[in-house]
C-alpha cells in the first residue's frame, strides 16, 4: 500500500517504511520516499530538525532517530526517489522484504527464506557460533522469550530487533543443537540433562560458522 507522508505542508508518496513503536511514541528506522527534489529534501530536513512526520491515512506520526542518514537519486524529469533510514537500528535488526506480507499482520510469520537470510546475516555479527540448521528454532525459543520487539511497517518491509546478550544466545544455540526443543530449558536424556550437551561432535568443530564483531 502507497502512504502519503506529510510535514510542515510538504507532501511526498512512500511505497514502503519501517518504523519502532514503543508505547505509542513511532521513531523511524526506514523510509522510502517519492517526490519532486525539493520535495524529499524537505522532508529528510524537517525531521532532522526534529519535526515528525504524518503519516497518511493511518494518522500517526514518526519522530526522527538519535542518527538520520538520508541517499536520494534522480527517477525522472523533476522526480527524485530518497531513502532515510536509522543506521544504528538497521545494523541491530533483523530486516527484510516481503511483497506477500500482509500489513495488518502482527509479530513474525512463518521462517521464510528472505527472514532466513536476514536472520543469518544477524547472527554473522555476533560473538556466537551457530548451525544455519538450526535457526528456525532459535528464532523461535527467541520469540517465546520475549527477546524479540516486532517493527511496525508497510508496503512489504518486514524487521523486528532482538534483545539478547551473546553469552545467552551462545547457550540457547548449543542447547538447541544438543537436542533440547525450542521450547524447553532443560530435558533429561540417559540420566543427563540435556543441556550439558553441547552439540559438538570430535572433529566436527569446522562446520559451525562463527560471526565476526
Amino acid at each position: 500500500m502507497i502512504k502519503t507522508l506529510k510535514v510542515d505542508g510538504v507532501t511526498v508518496r512512500s511505497d514502503f517504511g519501517l518504523y519502532r513503536d514503543s508505547g505509542g511514541n513511532k521513531s523511524l528506522i526506514l523510509i522510502s520516499i517519492y517526490g519532486s527534489p525539493q520535495q524529499t529534501k524537505a522532508v529528510f530536513s524537517s525531521l532532522a530538525e526534529n519535526k515528525p512526520v504524518k503519516v497518511l491515512p493511518d494518522v500517526y506520526e514518526l519522530d526522527r532517530p538519535s542518527a538520520l542518514r538520508g541517499k536520494g537519486r534522480a527517477i525522472g524529469r523533476g522526480r527524485q526517489h530518497m531513502l532515510i533510514w536509522s543506521e544504528e537500528d538497521l545494523a541491530g535488526g533483523v530486516v527484510w522484504f516481503d511483497e506477500n506480507a500482509e500489513e495488518k499482520h502482527v509479530g513474525p510469520g512463518p521462517f521464510g527464506a528472505a527472514e532466513e537470510t536476514a536472520f543469518v546475516r544477524w547472527l554473522e555479527k555476533k560473538k556466537t557460533p551457530y548451525e544455519r540448521e538450526y535457526c528456525p528454532m532459535l528464532r523461535e525459543r527467541l520469540i517465546k522469550d520475549e527477546n524479540v520487539i516486532v517493527f511496525g511497517s508497510w508496503g512489504g518491509m518486514r524487521g523486528y530487533e532482538v534483545s539478547v546478550e551473546d553469552d545467552r544466545l551462545c547457550d540457547l544455540m548449543l542447547k538447541i543443537s544438543g537436542g533440547e526443543k525450542a521450547g524447553e530449558d532443560n530435558i533429561m536424556k540417559g540420566g543427563k540433562r540435556g543441556a550439558g550437551r553441547t552439540g559438538f561432535k570430535r572433529g566436527e568443530h569446522e562446520k559451525r560458522h562463527y560471526g565476526t564483531t
